[in-house]
């Protein structure tokens, strides 16, 4: 058998210790299916929170408009698929605006 690099070796061990033994046939392929896509899947992200921002103008970094974009743009390469805000006003209101919003989960806490 032959020996393996040490420096080869050190590295296959720390990747055990992270990521485990050996992953599943299946797990390989979902993986390298979602690594695949994945940058189509962050740019879309990008594009989207973009579209939703020019609604919301001035809370995103993303828009020349922010006074923080300068800041943002050194700081970052795309701007994010998270986007938060605050709705003005009660809770009948924030019910309102939820109830015509067409694709939002609500996690329970």
């Amino acid at each position: 058998m032959k020996a393996v690099r040490p420096d080869f070796s050190d590295l296959l061990d720390l990747m055990r210790a992270h990521f485990g033994e050996v992953s599943s046939t299946f797990d390989a392929w979902l993986l390298l299916r979602g690594v695949r896509t994945l940058g189509l899947r962050i740019e879309k992200q990008n594009f989207n929170a973009m579209k939703i921002a020019e609604f919301l103008e001035d809370h995103y970094p993303g828009l020349r408009s922010h006074p923080q974009h300068k800041i943002a743009k050194k700081q970052m390469r795309g701007f994010g698929g998270v986007l938060s805000f605050e709705i003005k006003g009660d809770i009948e209101t924030a019910k309102l605006f939820l109830n015509n919003v067409k694709s939002v989960h609500l996690l329970q806490a």
